[in-house]
């Protein structure tokens, strides 16, 4: 999640997605392409974030804007990127192109950072019965990114399907699923470099680490959406109603929530919920922003104004 502190945090979140970084490699030289000529894309989503300074007068600090384009089988094979920023003034556009190969997909993209252009990643998702496998390297190109990271960096990650009790997906540390129309992420290993577990429901996508007395989750963040559908099109259309901080979860003390300025637009074509259920999984990977987007993905029911 990206918050006033979201570009410091952006290292740290590429460290506790992946596993620890290995020898680095080019990927797009070891992997055998396959043509598709007859592709043909559909657009699936926009969404648009916009975020601002701290406090009731909070200020524009960036703004970040993509559409999706899914394939026949509902996998995202195009997205369109726009991230603009106001200190300094400055925006980049990118169209990332999800490539099939033998035995996965790959893609490449920029990675901007205090708006500039950080690093470019080079993902591969390599298939199997079980599960994929990610596998991320970074060529750092500015001399502050070269200095903290090296030159570059290759990690992975490994999400394995799961079936039973509304289970979805496993990573090393985590899995999530789905019960009584609630999308939950739940932690079973601990990392040094903790990342948010996800919550979804009733209209409302939480963030968590720890736990209630009671075993709950100890949210730390709230977005809370409004949501209208179109009877005849069967679109949605979602904003963002609210972002409260809770300050126990974050500093400890008696249960406060702080309302905080932020700017959230989803749009959602009926399409992006895929029939087979590894699509919707490997989607959720993919996908920048994923989290706003997990009742669509997973066809969630939500409530309609």
């Amino acid at each position: 999640m990206k918050h006033t502190w979201w570009i410091a945090c952006l290292v740290l979140s590429l460290l506790s997605a992946f596993s620890a970084p290995a020898m680095a490699l080019d990927l797009s030289a070891m992997l055998n392409f396959i043509d598709e000529p007859g592709l043909v894309l559909h657009e699936a989503f926009t969404l648009r974030l916009k975020f601002y300074t701290e406090g009731p007068e909070g200020k524009p600090i960036a703004e970040e804007y993509y559409v999706g384009y899914i394939d026949d089988t509902g996998l995202v094979r195009k997205l369109l990127q726009k991230e603009t920023y106001w200190k300094p003034s400055t925006s980049f556009e990118e169209e990332v192109i999800i490539r099939k190969t033998s035995d996965g997909y790959y893609y490449e993209k920029f990675e901007i950072f205090m708006g500039e252009q950080d690093s470019i990643g080079k993902y591969f998702y390599q298939l199997g019965p079980e599960g994929f496998t990610i596998t991320m390297y970074t060529k750092f190109l500015t001399p502050e990114a070269i200095e903290l990271n090296g030159e570059e960096m290759t990690t992975t990650k490994t999400i394995t399907y799961m079936q039973g009790n509304g289970y979805l997906w496993q990573s090393d540390h985590k899995r999530a699923k789905i019960i009584k129309n609630k999308y939950i992420e739940e932690e079973y290993k601990l990392k040094e470099f903790r990342d948010d577990n996800l919550l979804f429901r009733d209209n409302m996508l939480g963030t968590y680490n720890d736990l209630e007395e009671d075993g709950s989750p100890l949210l730390k963040y709230k977005y809370v959406f409004s949501y209208t559908k179109d009877p005849t099109t069967g679109e949605i259309h979602g904003t963002l109603d609210d972002w409260l901080w809770n300050i126990q979860a974050l500093f400890g003390g008696p249960e406060k929530w702080k309302r905080n300025p932020m700017e959230i637009e989803v749009h959602v074509k009926s399409n992006l919920h895929a029939q087979d259920m590894h699509i919707n999984i490997l989607n959720q990977q993919i996908i920048p922003r994923s989290e706003y987007l997990i009742p669509f993905i997973y066809g969630l029911r939500v409530d309609y104004q």
